[in-house]
């Protein structure tokens, strides 16, 4: 109220307290804020908060439950714990607002737990990977999951080994590598495969060929140069055509 009264600005607030104090309300009410150009945005969050063992952010993950404290289960840290950086600043840039101020008094202590999936995507090292690997240089690959007479294994649940270590490997290289590349991934895989399949009958080891590809050369096409430099000659001019007899 001070600061509306000192600046003439007309305040909305939404407060989240007791039972209104959950996930999925206060992601909610973010998500329903609007704003413009001269509208500025504030956040602030007073609440239990932790962080995760290879966070994707410096910042908090507080625990949005009306009742929750103390010690809580692996699986209550996911359902009740919001990222600061990820759930509520990045949603509220894209408001429309040039003023974003987001502010949480909680613990940020590290739980012995990695961060979940639905998050690594904050990790800004994943879009550059990707690029690398999709964006990059010419590449020509081709990969089995299984080496000549050996069975492919997979599982009604889980899924094909190969599948599972692909995206082992991927996850790996996009968060943890300093450098992608395709050679990188399907060794990784390779590896990984060999491991979940070491006890099964035969085994399994992937198996993969990479070729650097030659790009290919753009050539302006012959018509085209000549169309330039003048135009095509049909037959012959038709100052040269005789009449018939």
């Amino acid at each position: 109220d001070y600061i509306a009264d000192v600046t003439g600005m007309t305040v909305d607030y939404s407060v989240c307290t007791g039972d209104n104090f959950n996930k999925e309300y206060i992601l909610h009410v973010v998500d329903e804020v609007e704003a413009g150009v001269y509208d500025a945005i504030v956040f602030f969050n007073s609440s239990h908060g932790f962080n995760y063992q290879n966070t994707v952010s410096q910042h908090t993950f507080f625990v949005a439950h009306p009742t929750e404290s103390g010690s809580m289960s692996q699986e209550e840290f996911v359902t009740y714990g919001i990222s600061l950086e990820k759930e509520i600043f990045n949603t509220l840039r894209s408001k429309g607002s040039p003023r974003v101020l987001v502010f949480s008094e909680s613990c940020n202590q590290a739980i012995n737990m990695e961060v979940p999936n639905m998050y690594k995507t904050m990790n800004l090292n994943i879009a550059k990977r990707l690029k690398e690997l999709f964006l990059g240089p010419p590449v020509e690959m081709i990969s089995s999951s299984s080496e000549y007479g050996q069975y492919s294994y997979t599982d009604n649940d889980m899924g094909g080994i190969y599948v599972n270590s692909l995206l082992h490997a991927m996850n790996d290289v996009t968060t943890k590598c300093d450098k992608a590349s395709w050679e990188l991934v399907m060794s990784k895989t390779q590896n990984y495969v060999q491991q979940y399949a070491e006890n099964l009958d035969g085994g399994q080891t992937s198996i993969y060929d990479i070729n650097d590809a030659t790009p290919i050369k753009l050539e302006e096409s012959p018509r085209r140069k000549k169309e330039e430099n003048g135009g095509y000659e049909i037959g012959r001019h038709t100052s040269e055509l005789q009449s018939p007899v």
